[in-house]
């Protein structure tokens, strides 16, 4: 898409939108029991999806440390953190819990958008967390944890009278993005305030307590018994224990994480998100659950943020009820059985308020647990994770919910690392509809529809070892969908009685709905026409840039010629109230090369032999640094550029071309679009010295003021194009500017005389009584000195070495230097006026 044109092209431009979760996430890990083996993997898991490398930053703040590195575009990095580190810089001992004033957790910055989660790698107890970014900051929470006792703190289903992990507790974790966050919780059971060894104290359950943190501090609720009254059987016999539905309310941004059984074998948590990022609609693609034992089963856990809530569920025979009118914190559970009970293999959850979605899976007797992002939030389509390689591992899988139809829209692409190719295909076959044979011993687990949402369907499929320890991309350009990731192991070979472990989180998005890009690039000579689609909705209504409605049920996706604003207004079980529906813009912009290219000394004043001049490319409403500039000079030196100001000296007079090329790469996968130009200039390049002469009797020649028969007949021709080194000879008459006008002398170096008849041909042959040379003004200074231009070049405006002389100047007209005014920062450098 290239096109020449002279001189002049425009930039339109908005900020790149990148296809990941955020460029900021405040996170604070879960600390297991003392003396946890650490396995290799414990840390930080990044992927980066954007064209840009990722500058990303980990400020501990427990110790201060700053970690400092790069991710490649479309490149993954795994921070291992060894127990050492992680002791020291990540978390705060078991003892802490309940106490104030401690430092801990991270806060990730990063200048492109990333995908961020935290691996928790104990033996035999691990899980991710994802790191949701900005959606998971919030003022007030409802936590989600397991409500059923299914699986129980301190007991096992084998032997339900017996305590089989005494050391085991269920945790909340709080960190404080902001100095004095008064923090108010109310927590359902007991919890420690001075550390995990001091049981006597503690706070009360079902009263609210409040606390005061500063930026970097965390606080820890940790349950003090895990029955009540201890040593009970387990629910319904027993009283259930748990933290869910524990109620955070602060005046200021805190992010939340959640953990069960943290200092045993049966880790369940994730980062929570707020009451006000949640919503009405769930779907949950059933795990890997495999029968083996008693505890093996997948169960959701529904927690209610607000008053007069009702909840049902869809496994394909209609809806059915799990609980109405329930308040705040309360919560519901339901078991979807394991991969031997067969259906349902998907459930949809539907509530009448806002609720939080947590689900379990497990392959023996370790869940991991992961929150469910809302079917209503859906609006990216393209994902990358850094899948882990674990010796123990049975498989790596994916959970894929998104629109009937579009399944063999998807696309996979990650490095095999038995053949070391890269595995770059779609991950359905068109022709068969199963797997593509490219993915060498991967397995499709599960296809079929959503109940209870029409025209959706899901996938649950596992991906070869071979894709470890490599970036791993899922696209779909034709829907979003969302994305759960789960890495599980049954028993390990060489002891088959030991259990290992299992891993779960979505990497979705999360909160309200978003068009996955703000802004859709084309380029003004190619403006194809672009797809843009909605999230999932009973309603949409579409207002197009000429300011014309579109609506109905079933228009999810629009086709967008025109540039310009479109909007999107769903109703996502909000009623027949707009002003409650969700929401979003999404610009078509197109990319139509508007700028200049200006050279210093400014045109039309010529270059000279010898000395440097400067080239920049002018561009409105954008850094042109956020293009590809390539520059040729004609005879110069150097001869090609890519600098943003490239400095170019010529040795030879004559005309000069001068091309630049402009390169501007915007957007990112499927919106990714590459616009270029070209423009070319003429720089006339002049010896060292010129000489200049006006006379403004003069009727005829050439006009061009390069002797005294083609003199300028103006003044102000004369000064427009002399520059550093040159002079100007006026003959005798008077002179006067354009009304409200000044002569202006605005270059180092140039040398004005007046006094001349106007056939001399030598300086000192003037007379200036005789020829006498009048500058009149016009309702304004009559000459300006300019000092106030800075030329690229390394030179500044006039300066002691400027000269006017042989002139009388008359009929001034200004408040300050009416005659002659020296502007700029002259007055220690003056120049010369006689």
């Amino acid at each position: 898409m290239r096109k020449v044109i002279s001189l002049f092209l425009f930039f339109v431009c908005s900020l790149l939108y990148v296809k990941a979760q955020d460029t900021e996430f405040w996170f604070v890990a879960p600390t297991p029991m003392q003396g946890a083996i650490y396995n290799p993997n414990a840390g930080f898991i990044f992927s980066n999806g954007t064209n840009s490398t990722a500058n990303v930053k980990i400020h501990f703040f427990k110790t201060g440390r700053d970690t400092s590195f790069t991710i490649s575009a479309h490149g993954g990095r795994h921070i291992k953190l060894t127990r050492a580190e992680i002791e020291t810089h990540l978390t705060q001992p078991r003892t802490t819990e309940g106490k104030l004033g401690l430092k801990g957790g991270v806060h990730i910055t990063s200048d492109q958008k990333i995908i961020a989660y935290y691996f928790f790698d104990i033996f035999a107890n691990k899980d991710m967390f994802t790191l949701k970014g900005r959606q998971a900051l919030g003022t007030e929470f409802y936590v989600p944890q397991s409500s059923d006792g299914f699986f129980l703190n301190g007991y096992s289903r084998r032997t339900p009278t017996t305590i089989g992990y005494p050391n085991s507790r269920d945790m909340i974790d709080v960190i404080a993005t902001e100095n004095d966050t008064r923090l108010t919780f109310t927590v359902p059971r007991k919890c420690y305030k001075m550390g995990a060894y001091v049981p006597a104290q503690f706070y009360a359950a079902n009263t609210p307590h409040t606390v005061t943190l500063q930026k970097g501090e965390i606080f820890r609720l940790a349950e003090v018994e895990k029955l009540d009254p201890p040593g009970t059987l387990p629910p319904p016999l027993g009283v259930l224990s748990t933290l869910g539905g524990t109620h955070l309310q602060s005046d200021k941004p805190i992010a939340v994480t959640s953990g069960e059984d943290l200092s045993n074998y049966d880790m369940m948590g994730d980062q929570v998100v707020p009451a006000d990022n949640l919503s009405t609609l769930y779907v949950v693609v059933k795990g890997y659950s495999n029968g083996q034992i008693t505890e093996s089963t997948d169960r959701v856990y529904i927690t209610a943020m607000y008053p007069n809530t009702d909840i049902t569920v869809n496994t394909g025979g209609g809806w059915t009820s799990l609980g109405t009118g329930l308040n705040p914190g309360d919560m519901v559970a339901y078991d979807m059985g394991n991969l031997s009970s067969g259906a349902p293999f998907v459930a949809t959850f539907k509530s009448t308020e806002p609720v939080a979605c947590l689900h379990s899976t497990a392959e023996d007797i370790h869940p991991a647990a992961g929150i469910v992002p809302s079917l209503y939030s859906l609006g990216q389509s393209d994902f990358s994770y850094y899948q882990i390689g674990d010796k123990d591992k049975v498989h790596n899988a994916m959970m894929l919910v998104y629109r009937a139809t579009c399944d063999t829209n998807f696309y996979i692409k990650y490095t095999d690392q038995v053949t070391n190719q890269l595995v770059d295909v779609p991950l359905i076959d068109r022709t068969t509809g199963t797997l593509h044979p490219a993915l060498v011993g991967a397995r499709l687990d599960g296809k079929g529809a959503v109940p209870g949402v029409s025209g959706w369907e899901y996938m649950r499929l596992t991906l070869p070892n071979r894709a470890d320890e490599s970036l791993v991309q899922i696209s779909n350009p034709a829907s979003p969908f969302s994305f759960g990731y789960y890495s599980g192991c049954v028993n390990n070979v060489a002891n088959t009685n030991y259990h290992q472990y299992n891993s779960y989180g979505y990497i979705s998005a999360f909160g309200r709905w978003k068009f996955e890009t703000d802004t859709i690039w084309r380029c003004a000579d190619d403006p194809k026409p672009q797809k843009l689609l909605g999230g999932y909705a009973e309603y949409y209504k579409w207002i197009f840039p000429d300011s014309s409605i579109h609506e109905g049920p079933n228009m999810s996706s629009v086709k967008a010629t025109r540039s310009g604003q479109y909007v999107l207004l769903m109703n996502q079980g909000q009623g027949t109230d707009e002003t409650r529906w969700t929401t979003d813009t999404c610009w078509i912009q197109d990319l139509t090369f508007n700028a200049s290219v200006k050279c210093f000394p400014l045109d039309p004043k010529p270059a000279k032999i010898g000395i440097p001049q400067v080239f920049k490319a002018i561009t409105k409403g954008m850094d042109v640094s956020q293009a590809t500039c390539r520059w040729t000079f004609e005879g110069g030196k150097p001869e090609t550029a890519i600098d943003a100001l490239p400095r170019v000296v010529w040795n030879s007079a004559g005309k000069k071309k001068v091309t630049l090329s402009i390169l501007v790469d915007k957007g990112v996968g499927a919106d990714r679009v590459l616009c270029d130009t070209t423009l070319e200039m003429t720089v006339d390049v002049r010896s060292a010295v010129n000489g200049y002469f006006v006379n403004g009797a003069s009727t005829g020649g050439r006009r061009d003021g390069s002797d005294w028969e083609n003199a300028f007949p103006t003044l102000e021709e004369a000064l427009s194009v002399a520059s550093q080194g040159d002079y100007v000879w006026v003959a005798q008459g008077e002179y006067t500017p354009p009304k409200g006008g000044s002569f202006l002398i605005d270059y180092d170096s140039v040398h004005v005389y007046g006094g001349f008849k106007g056939t001399e041909t030598n300086l000192n042959e003037r007379n200036l009584s005789e020829y006498r040379t009048v500058l009149r003004g016009n309702g304004n200074s009559v000459v300006i000195f300019d000092g106030s231009t800075t030329y690229t070049n390394g030179f500044c405006g006039t300066s002691r070495d400027a000269r006017l002389d042989g002139f009388t100047v008359l009929g001034g007209a200004a408040l300050d230097g009416a005659g002659i005014l020296f502007r700029g920062g002259l007055r220690e450098r003056l120049p010369t006026a006689s």
